[in-house]
């Protein structure tokens, strides 16, 4: 029942407005929510380690592609609320308690319009009356005289958040195969005299598809800064042949980015989508990555 008194308010121009977040016309530069394109992805691993004994050198590869569909543009991305949004919804708040305290019913008058709420239930006709006895109201009719000044003021409640400048892509299916070229070599003395001196040469030479587990990542571009942001899912490790000179032939699961540590996120990088290439060094050497997208 509350909310007939609401909608019966609002013919007057004094309902309470929820803060909206509309497109605009940047959402038409975007691709339209539930589009797909075809990126293309290839990582690749180079690292290198060396102690005294042992001698480590990884050379692995991913080259897959993923279907990705586009969601709705939005005024917000993956880093939330900015400064100036953020302004703009307090300012809004602000503009909205003024506008409740200036044209929005009393108390008083809001704590009658809940007991008849309370009172009348799902009788139609109860609040039927209440409400041609409430239209004699002098506050009433005090506030249905300030209806049009009221509508004047509601653009101030919806916060100016900016343009829809930001798509998320997500996938949807994402196929690969993995490549590795190993080696690690052990060359161990021992101790005196040679006790428990230990060599052994280890290749792991081959190839694997990827996991129906791996989800390749997600994107995000930004219309206003022309630029994309890529977060790339875990990779599940896969099973490729390994051959040892002392135990001879084997498996060995590999991880296409074993030690170098990769950012959350990775961007924002020049372009909205098409060709794109970063690399990231970490202690033991550097992971390539290189994107392509279709649409």
């Amino acid at each position: 029942m509350r909310g007939y008194l609401n909608a019966w308010l609002t013919t007057a121009g004094l309902s309470a407005l929820s803060i909206l977040f509309l497109p605009n016309a940047w959402a038409d530069a975007a691709a339209q929510a539930g589009a797909t394109m075809t990126v293309t992805i290839q990582i690749t691993t180079k690292e290198q380690s060396k102690t005294d004994i042992r001698t480590t050198t990884i050379n692995r590869t991913l080259k897959g592609q993923c279907l990705m569909e586009a969601q709705a543009p939005t005024q917000i991305g993956w880093n939330g609320v900015s400064a100036e949004q953020q302004a703009a919804v307090s300012q809004s708040q602000a503009n909205a308690d003024a506008f409740v305290k200036q044209y929005g019913p009393s108390e008083g008058l809001s704590n009658q319009i809940a007991a008849a709420a309370e009172k009348c239930g799902d009788d139609e006709a109860c609040m039927m009356a209440f409400v041609q006895k409430l239209s004699q109201n002098s506050e009433i009719q005090t506030m249905a005289k300030n209806k049009d000044a009221a509508k004047a003021a509601m653009p101030g409640l919806t916060p100016d958040l900016g343009p829809a400048r930001f798509q998320l892509w997500q996938p949807k299916q994402c196929t690969g195969t993995v490549t590795a070229n190993d080696t690690f070599i052990v060359d161990d003395p021992g101790g005196e005299g040679g006790m428990d001196a230990y060599k052994e040469t280890k290749k792991v030479q081959g190839s694997a598809a990827t996991s129906p587990d791996w989800h390749g990542m997600t994107i995000e571009t930004d219309a206003v800064a022309g630029t994309t942001t890529y977060r790339m899912m875990p990779i599940p490790p896969v099973t490729i042949a390994s051959s040892s000179s002392l135990k001879g032939a084997g498996q060995e699961q590999v991880n296409v980015i074993p030690g170098t540590p990769i950012p959350d996120a990775i961007g924002p990088l020049k372009g909205i989508l098409g060709k794109q290439s970063t690399t990231v060094k970490g202690p033991g050497g550097t992971v390539s990555l290189n994107w392509q997208s279709v649409r």
